[in-house]
Parts: C-alpha cells; structure tokens; sequence
C-alpha cells in the first residue's frame, strides 16, 4: 500500500530536486512520478519521464491531467493514476498550482520543497530539512 501524501519538490534547474528523490527513495522506498513531456531525451538511456510525441500527449484525456505545464516551448504532465502510484513528484511552479486546482484524490497532503532563495510557495507545508 502507497502512503497516503505527495511530496512535490520544486526548484530551478541544478538544485538538487533530483538527488533528493533518489536520496528518499533509498532511505523509505518512496518512488517519483515520471511524468509525460514532449520534450526529447537529453541522452540515452534518459530516467525521470516518459517521453512522447505530441501527438501521443494529445491523446492523454485532460481530465486525467492533474498537474500541467510548459517549460522551453515542451509540455510535461502527470494523470491521476501516476500520483496514486507514488509519493514524490518533480514539477515546477506552474505544475504545482495545476496539481493543487485538479487532482482531488486520496493524497491530501501535499507537500512542497523549494531550492529557489527568496521564491514562496503558497503550499499546505512547506519545510527545508536535512537528509542522513
């Protein structure tokens, strides 16, 4: 059984938001959403997403889209089902207000991290901790 939460981590490019979901993965087992992009793959063998053509993304039905953003002219989003699935989620600010507006499942307790300085999230939590 997944917990019952969803870490969604935000930050700018560079800011860890990478290691620290491979670094809770390790420590509790938690997994992340990869999410759908039209964006290509940076190289072979690329993790984190699930790449696509614009024409599959257009097919995904937007009432299963729960978060949805644009970032360098590419799309990312993720269903309903993925977030069911996992406790963490990579997105950026954009993302985050989608997700809170749309997804209405069993995780209601959203969580957001930000590596972005003077940036504020308007999240149910927000908090800065260290990892072991």
């Amino acid at each position: 059984m997944k917990n019952n939460f969803l870490i969604a981590l935000c930050g700018r490019s560079g800011a860890g938001k990478t290691a620290v979901t491979k670094r809770l993965s390790e420590l509790f087992g938690w997994t992340s959403v990869e999410s759908y992009t039209t964006r290509p793959k940076r190289k072979e063998g690329e993790r984190g997403h699930i790449f696509i053509s614009e024409e599959e993304f257009n097919k995904i039905p937007l009432e299963k889209m729960v978060a949805y953003t644009v970032f360098d002219g590419h799309r990312y989003c993720a269903t309903t089902e993925q977030v069911e699935k996992t406790e963490m989620y990579i997105v950026d600010f954009s993302g985050v207000k989608t997700l809170r507006e749309r997804y209405h499942g069993d995780k209601k307790n959203h969580r957001c991290f930000s590596g972005c300085g003077n940036r504020h999230l308007d999240c149910t939590h927000e908090t800065a901790w260290r990892l072991p």
